[in-house]
């Protein structure tokens, strides 16, 4: 039987890819959990972390953002652009 594997918060950070701050705002963002003990359970987190990357509500509510920025960009310059014209 294999035992947990906790670790601190920078292995962690490590051992996904990210910066030790990301790990303490997906934590308060309740993605990943604590342990009793302070560490964190590294497969575990592992999995959160990757069904909230998954996650399709999330990529959804990402794709939705994106595409109001870029019409806002495309607005932003069509304006400019008429603004050069009547000069």
């Amino acid at each position: 039987m294999e035992t947990a594997r906790n670790t601190q918060r920078h292995l962690l950070a490590r051992h996904l890819g990210v910066s030790r701050q990301y790990i303490t705002k997906l934590e308060v963002d309740g993605v990943i959990a604590r342990q009793p003990d302070g560490g964190f359970e590294q497969d575990q987190a592992r999995l959160q972390y990757l069904a909230w990357l998954r996650d399709p509500q999330r990529r959804s509510a990402r794709a939705e953002a994106d595409a109001e920025y870029r019409r806002l960009k495309n607005d932003a310059l069509r304006l400019r652009i008429e603004k050069d014209e009547i000069r």
